[in-house]
């Protein structure tokens, strides 16, 4: 799919057009082969440019070719899954491929993403498609703030997952954490690659850049770190929370282990009297009119017995 949009100094509001007019953005999404042919026909961009925007494995960076710049940055990407209790988040990460040409910027992604969305909705305030190189930090600063956002609902749902595990161990909660685990990986390669791109943007010369944008450029880089060493803290956390929950398990399995073994013992001294009793060869107490009564309270009283002692060291 392929969308134009035009907003110049003098527009108040976003426009959506039919042509590739100058000073448009040209917003691709899942494109087909014949869109791709077609941008690559009007704007004489490497094919390679396309294509690696739309390779999930593709890492961020930075290129220039023949006056064109071509940037990958990788964006988070919310994945919901239903349950009986609400919603289970986990999250990925995605590339968006940004082209500069002459006088156009051309982005690429293989799935719609609230970050473009908030530009075309007009969620954001003084942006103009005429201004690219504002227009790609801004769209940069909207990252790094829905990596923020994306960062606050994992640490929401980690405070979830440990108040459930206080109440119950069961495997699914295990599951949720290695989820959130996974998704911090993939924040915490991205970001980091993202920051370089970032940093090159601002030590090369590349763009074309005023003084109020090597600002907000800083800003960028400022935003890109915090996102970065939260990401790292709610990893050390999740990984915290894995090994205590572990142990957890570790710790019940063996008070259960020894529970059975005491319960085991205590329950031996009578099977092994009324054994003994039941063969057929002489014993004491055999004659006597109380034998079976003295028998099984001399059974339960060595019982009782190892039970209090079990009781006291902490077996049972």
């Amino acid at each position: 799919m392929i969308e134009v949009y035009r907003k110049r100094v003098e527009d108040k509001r976003i426009k959506k057009i039919k042509n590739f007019e100058k000073g448009s953005w040209i917003k691709m999404i899942n494109p087909k082969n014949g869109e791709i042919k077609k941008i690559i026909g009007e704007f004489k961009i490497p094919e390679d440019f396309v294509r690696a925007s739309l390779d999930e494995d593709e890492k961020p960076r930075i290129e220039n070719e023949d006056g064109i710049v071509f940037i990958v940055l990788r964006f988070p990407y919310k994945i919901e899954k239903k349950n009986r209790k609400g919603k289970d988040l986990r999250f990925e990460t995605l590339p968006l491929g940004i082209i500069l040409v002459k006088e156009n910027i051309i982005t690429i992604s293989k799935v719609r993403n609230n970050i473009l969305e908030d530009f075309a909705e007009e969620k954001i305030k003084d942006w103009h498609t005429t201004k690219r190189h504002r227009f790609l930090l801004q769209i940069l600063y909207r990252m790094d703030k829905y990596y923020l956002n994306s960062l606050n609902e994992i640490e929401k749902d980690i405070e979830s997952v440990e108040k459930e595990i206080r109440k119950t161990q069961k495997s699914k909660y295990v599951i949720k954490m290695l989820d959130m685990q996974k998704s911090l990986v993939f924040f915490d390669t991205s970001i980091a690659a993202n920051g370089t791109v970032i940093e090159k943007i601002l030590r090369g010369n590349r763009l074309k850049l005023f003084d109020e944008d090597v600002d907000l450029l800083e800003n960028i880089i400022i935003e890109n770190k915090q996102a970065l060493e939260m990401t790292k803290v709610y990893r050390d956390i999740v990984n915290n929370t894995t090994h205590a929950y572990s142990s957890l398990i570790s710790n019940r399995m063996s008070r259960i282990v020894k529970f059975l073994t005491s319960v085991t013992l205590i329950v031996t001294i009578p099977v092994a009297v009324a054994s003994l009793y039941g063969m057929n060869v002489n014993l004491p107490l055999q004659n006597h009119p109380y034998a079976f009564w003295i028998v099984t309270g001399g059974s339960l009283i060595i019982a009782t017995f190892l039970g209090i002692l079990f009781y006291k060291l902490d077996l049972l």
